[in-house]
């Protein structure tokens, strides 16, 4: 039931709710759409803050931690709060006539598979998928990380069982994944915004150049304060990747093809999420004293060959 209710029909409920304001709001707002869209997507990255810190622990006691509960709890406020605000949610006037009439359905039925696998959709659905890779390799193993390092500066007759150093840890921990939670969400804001005025590709290419030299001065950094430093830039960037891939996705097919095309890049997300966390898995279970070390390598040349790729897109593919 798991598998199915939260897996299936949330992920797809998820995937229906996330794209839907996206492609409304950026027919609303064309001369802005790194902006627009880049708030929307904010309030995405934020959600995963306020479900972990604020309604996930208060139902959980709500409910004495009956997660059958909690998860019904969680349901029942997401059916209000969702019903309601897409109440709200219209397409622009202009644009509800388009749909309307008999032409605008039949040119919106325009099956968009041969943009899908088209090259230059192929390219941007990799650069997309590394930029995911790299934040979900902290995203899962931040805290993780974070405690290694906070271990090697301890004293050598530190005993890590100790209940008042794990909680210390634990503490650390927990307050690198709120700070770099905020920094994903607004990051998804700021780099929208960048790319208005810088342009979508180039906009990417600072977050996958700037990504590949943190990553590569990971490698030889071992202070805790800059790993959190790094990981809350890195965050940025990762969320800056989804506040530019609304627009940069609009500007290169269209507002009609815009929501499938959408949609088709976000799959991109998921392989992400599954190859990211996997790298750091790995090394953690075979090579657990330099997991971070191996992980850091894997994650730079990964996105130095995203880079390498967003010089072969171009910027407008389609009217």
């Amino acid at each position: 039931m798991l598998y199915v209710a939260f897996g299936i029909l949330g992920g797809s409920g998820l995937g229906l709710a996330y794209v839907t304001p996206v492609a409304t709001v950026s027919k609303w707002f064309t001369n802005k759409q790194g902006l627009a869209t880049g708030m929307v997507v904010m309030g995405f990255g934020l959600g995963a803050l306020v479900m972990s810190k604020l309604m996930a622990p208060l139902f959980l006691q709500l409910s004495n931690h009956d997660l059958s509960k909690t998860f019904l709890y969680i349901g029942i406020t997401l059916i209000v709060v969702l019903t309601f605000c897409a109440s709200f949610m219209q397409l622009p006037p202009n644009e509800e006539k388009e749909t309307s009439s008999t032409e605008s359905l039949a040119s919106n039925s325009t099956p968009p598979f041969k943009y899908i696998f088209s090259k230059s959709f192929i390219l941007v659905w990799l650069m997309f998928m590394i930029n995911v890779v790299a934040g979900m390799i902290f995203i899962s193993f931040q805290s993780p990380l974070l405690q290694d390092l906070l271990k090697l500066r301890m004293p050598a007759t530190t005993n890590f069982a100790d209940l008042s150093v794990i909680n210390m840890l634990n503490a650390a921990g927990a307050t690198l994944i709120g700070v770099s939670s905020i920094f994903n969400g607004l990051g998804r804001f700021f780099w929208g915004t960048v790319s208005d005025k810088m342009g979508r590709i180039p906009t990417f290419r600072i977050l996958l150049g700037l990504q590949a030299l943190i990553f590569v001065a990971l490698i030889f950094v071992f202070h805790p304060v800059w790993f959190f430093v790094f990981v809350c830039i890195v965050l940025l960037c990762y969320g800056g990747g989804f506040g530019v891939i609304p627009s940069l996705i609009n500007d290169s097919y269209g507002a009609k093809l815009m929501p499938a095309l959408y949609g088709a890049a976000l799959t991109a997300w998921g392989v992400g999420g599954i190859i990211g966390p996997q790298i750091v898995a790995f090394m953690k279970d075979n090579y657990p004293d330099d997991a971070g070390f191996y992980a850091f390598i894997i994650g730079s040349v990964v996105l130095f060959v995203g880079l390498l790729l967003s010089f072969f897109i171009k910027e407008k593919v389609a009217n």
